[in-house]
């Protein structure tokens, strides 16, 4: 289980990889016009263990953040970065 004080780095990353994101629109309809914000929550009934992900929605991209993988989908520009913040590595 995560610790308070990753969740709160993770949604930190997660806001920042948006707002830098979010100020470089195109001109185009964006796929979300108003940003928002969703929590998952799934419990796994053979570990009894809990995984909570955070998905933040905003002009084209979703920024998916679910344990020390950080995932940004960028749909105007066809990019999926993956970073995982444990490995200290990214991929585009």
């Amino acid at each position: 289980m995560e610790t308070t004080g990753q969740l709160r780095r993770a949604t930190l990353c997660a806001a920042l990889c948006l707002a830098a994101f979010s100020a470089t629109s195109g001109a185009a309809q964006p796929l979300f016009p108003s940003p928002f914000h969703v929590t998952r929550e799934v419990d796994d009934p053979v570990s009894g263990k809990t995984r909570q992900s955070e998905e933040y929605y905003a002009a084209d991209r979703v920024v998916s953040v679910a344990g020390d993988r950080t995932v940004i989908a960028d749909y105007a520009r066809g990019e999926l970065t993956e970073i995982d913040r444990a490995k200290s590595t990214y991929s585009v």
